[in-house]
């Protein structure tokens, strides 16, 4: 199931997308850990995640040049420790996003054929229902 989504015009950065895609919630659900890819890595996502939300973050630190140096942020550098042993950590289930945008381009086409922005967003945010419609029928 997918519990919400942001649409967009792409190609865009997803860095600044957490906090939107996060207040679509409902405030019953309780979110205990959040994996996200590099593109949500930064300060900002995991200090949101963890200190305002209380969600352990899971965001391979692969953001800006490569370095050797340390990033400067904390949760920053805790990603880097976890990501060295990724075996070790539950990031391995993020294969099931991938699963769920792949089943959305093949049950429901690659391609949106609206015009305008609004309307391109309307279509998005129809395919993410009529996924999740699909899926619930297939569990009932």
């Amino acid at each position: 199931m997918i519990l919400a989504a942001w649409p967009c015009r792409g190609p865009t950065p997803d860095v600044n997308q957490l906090d939107c895609t996060l207040g679509q919630l409902i405030d019953d659900i309780n979110i205990q850990q959040m994996l996200g890819d590099a593109g949500y890595d930064s300060h900002h996502n995991h200090e949101f995640l963890r200190d305002v939300h209380g969600i352990k973050s899971l965001i391979p630190a692969r953001a800006g040049r490569p370095g050797q140096k340390p990033p400067k942020s904390m949760y920053r550098r805790l990603m880097r420790r976890l990501f060295k042993n990724v075996k070790r950590t539950n990031y391995g289930q993020r294969w099931q996003v991938e699963t769920v945008f792949s089943m959305i381009k093949q049950n429901l086409g690659p391609a949106i054929r609206e015009r305008s922005y609004w309307s391109q967003n309307r279509a998005m945010l129809m395919k993410v229902l009529t996924h999740n419609v699909m899926v619930c029928w297939l569990i009932f």
